[in-house]
């Protein structure tokens, strides 16, 4: 076989792997969509795009780098081939699985976080309103039982201004 068809084989069997390398780089996108929710539409779209602009600079820097630039449509077959063979394969499973493995270790991150760290804190938010609570009711108790206090005083200063009364008129 001529040196010529041996590259170009060579050519094709890399056009072939890096388009298995870019169909598992979108797989890794789908199992980051998969773990972390996405609300906008936006955000999607700008992954999207962002996605796609890296894999057509790969495919040039491939294409420059192992044939000078020269965009040959065998190239871009093979790239699309690649891409077929990897997701018509493993792609479902490793999809699937992975992202339900990371779904589970985000919950019980989360899980952990809450017993570690929030659950803590919340007793010691309680624990100091509970504090401020309690002063706020002292205080509260305080005013009331001064108050109460004011009011008893007037009633004994009034039922001694009484009697002293019913004495001088008793005593007339």
């Amino acid at each position: 076989m001529s040196e010529l068809i041996t590259w170009e084989w060579k050519f094709f069997a890399i056009a072939v792997m890096w388009g298995m390398i870019l169909s598992i780089a979108y797989d890794v996108l789908r199992i980051f969509r998969r773990v972390v929710i996405h609300r906008k539409v936006g955000l999607l779209a700008a992954e999207d795009i962002l996605f796609w602009m890296i894999c057509g600079f790969a495919m040039f820097h491939v294409i420059f780098m192992v044939n000078d630039g020269i965009i040959r449509s065998f190239a871009l077959i093979a790239f699309g081939l690649g891409g077929a063979m990897y997701q018509y394969t493993v792609s479902y499973y490793i999809v699937k699985y992975i992202s339900k493995m990371l779904i589970f270790l985000k919950r019980m991150s989360i899980k952990i976080l809450m017993v570690i760290v929030i659950n803590p804190l919340k007793k010691l938010f309680k624990s100091f309103t509970i504090r401020i609570n309690k002063s706020k009711l002292l205080k509260k108790e305080k005013r009331r039982l001064k108050k109460a206090g004011n009011k008893s005083d007037e009633k004994i200063r009034d039922k001694e201004e009484q009697g002293t009364k019913n004495k001088k008129t008793k005593a007339l």
